[in-house]
């Protein structure tokens, strides 16, 4: 999509430009295996591309960023549930995610 105005364009005016991109993933991405989910750095770039808008973003994922700035490391810490320490287990592993839209 022209992001030189700004993230967002007339649909119907660059139908052709908006529809290419996410038909093209299925082939670009064919013979590529590898599943390092980067969440991080997408989410850098749609904060700086939506700055300018009252847009939201939500991200629904179903694997931990393993790469990048916002990489996670998966926590089992059984010996911490049902303890006083439990709430250990919701608070941010990285600066990241808290810092990110401040």
């Amino acid at each position: 999509m022209p992001i030189q105005a700004g993230p967002l364009v007339d649909p119907i005016a660059s139908k052709s430009v908006v529809e290419s991109p996410p038909d093209a993933l299925p082939t670009v991405f064919q013979a590529n295996r590898t599943v390092d989910l980067v969440l991080g750095t997408t989410l850098q770039a749609v904060h700086q591309a939506m700055q300018s808008s009252d847009s939201c973003l939500l991200v629904f994922q179903t694997s931990l960023p393993i790469r990048g700035p916002s990489t996670l490391h998966s926590r089992d810490e059984n010996k911490l549930i049902s303890t006083k320490k439990d709430s250990q287990l919701f608070t941010p592993q990285d600066a990241f995610y808290k810092n990110i839209y401040e």
